[in-house]
């Protein structure tokens, strides 16, 4: 499972071994406990890769034969946006910050992940 999380500061990606449904429970668990609201939705989240990145072409064809769970489209002329479907779970309707998961092939989240690593490592260095 891929678990992205939105804050002010960017969106952080991991890839978790526990399954969707143990860390809704789990998050669920925290927010009772904790006493705060949690509010669940399923819908899509998406983000950018440059369309420069070798692993996106093997990425395309997992998209293909992923029944919409995985989308890419052109974003502009250097990068390609992807979306994925799976579940929002956030204190607020409105808020743009929290933990977007999604529940993908094995294939498919490895390579997401690490397309991802490979992108920021390549803006880390960018910055320095």
């Amino acid at each position: 499972m891929l678990k992205f999380t939105y804050a002010e500061t960017g969106i952080h990606l991991e890839r978790l071994t526990q399954s969707l449904e143990a860390t809704i429970v789990q998050r669920v668990l925290l927010a009772v406990r904790a006493e705060k609201t949690l509010l669940l939705q399923s819908g899509t989240a998406s983000f950018l890769l440059p369309d420069t990145l070798p692993e996106l072409s093997r990425l395309l064809e997992i998209a293909i034969q992923s029944d919409e769970q995985i989308c890419l489209y052109r974003g502009d002329a250097d990068f390609v946006e992807i979306c994925l479907h799976g579940i929002w779970l956030s204190s607020d309707v409105n808020s743009d910050e929290g933990v977007f998961l999604s529940d993908l092939t094995e294939a498919a989240e490895c390579l997401i992940a690490h397309s991802w690593q490979a992108f920021v490592s390549q803006q880390s260095s960018l910055i320095r």
